[in-house]
């Protein structure tokens, strides 16, 4: 576990690619419920613009060494998590089919996403093979607009 990543408790507010091209930075953060981890919007900062993502978002998050693909902890309404792999090229975000309890995120080596699943309670790696893991969906990034920033998802 790399700590200067941060915790689902305590992450930093920016996290940029390898190539220092792009990042994805948290705007509003706060507990999922008291003593939680945290959760808040989250922003693909790319070629100039700032493109909101839909949903909500934990942390940390981790990069590709190619700064093509990123994994970050994606929020259910039921307060599980999947794990939303943002591609930079395809300008897509997928999120996983599979749940997870809390997230936290180590590395991507070779396409493989690593991490650990619920840090404090019964822990469990996490191998996650951005090729062949199922997805429960598939959002387009949408750039071109010029206020400032965009839901992705909507049309």
């Amino acid at each position: 576990m790399n700590k200067t990543l941060g915790t689902p408790w305590d992450f930093r507010y920016e996290y940029p690619s390898p190539d220092g091209q792009k990042s994805l930075e948290f705007g509003f953060v706060g507990e999922v419920a008291m003593g939680a981890p945290l959760s808040g919007e989250c922003f693909l900062n790319i070629k100039g613009e700032k493109l909101k993502l839909n949903g909500m978002f934990g942390g940390p998050i981790v990069w590709s060494e190619n700064s093509e693909k990123a994994a970050i902890p994606y929020w259910t309404q039921n307060r599980f998590q999947k794990l939303a792999i943002i591609d930079t090229n395809k300008m897509k975000m997928m999120i996983s089919k599979r749940y997870f309890r809390v997230i936290e995120l180590s590395e991507i080596r070779n396409g493989l996403v690593l991490g650990i699943d619920s840090p404090i309670h019964r822990t469990e790696r996490i191998e996650f093979d951005i090729k062949t893991e199922k997805y429960s969906s598939e959002i387009e990034i949408k750039t071109g607009y010029n206020n400032g920033y965009k839901q992705l998802g909507r049309k």
